[in-house]
């Protein structure tokens, strides 16, 4: 019975390990995130669904494009965090052009990070997240207006 316990004790801080290692690597990015909006030169644009009936949100979407120039050191440390994230993500999608990182993609259960590179010197980071599901009007309404000519 000891050795019974012990085991399942062992198992429960493998566990509690690998999710909080997960969630250092998305801590990380966040901590970028919260850095860029304080910064000059640098756009974030935030979108965000709504369910009609509770108002929670069900879907983000925030973008924020920085220009290299000036930042080349922030989106240095965007790419690392990013590689961070690799290990963990359920798809990925890596491009180099030049020996640069010109698109990175990394998708998880409920979020999704993108990294890309546009002609006009810019980079743009896309952090899309799904919290209540893609189903934005109820199926019971959406039955009916289907039902509806």
């Amino acid at each position: 019975m000891k050795v019974r316990k012990r085991w399942i004790t062992v198992v429960a801080f493998l566990l509690a390990g690998s999710v909080q290692m997960d969630l250092a690597a998305q801590e990380t990015i966040e901590a970028l995130v919260k850095k860029c909006e304080n910064l000059n030169g640098v756009k974030v644009n935030i979108v965000r669904n709504r369910h009609p009936e509770t108002k929670e949100v069900t879907r983000s979407i925030m973008s924020i494009t920085i220009p290299v120039q000036s930042n080349q050191e922030l989106v240095d440390d965007f790419v690392m965090a990013f590689q961070k994230e690799k290990e963990n993500a359920e798809q990925e999608m890596e491009n180099k052009e030049n020996g640069k990182w010109i698109n990175l993609f990394y998708r998880f259960e409920k979020k999704s990070y993108s990294l890309m590179r546009d002609d006009g010197g810019n980079v743009i980071v896309n952090i899309r997240e799904n919290t209540g599901g893609d189903r934005m009007v109820p199926a019971t309404k959406r039955q009916k207006q289907q039902k509806e000519p």
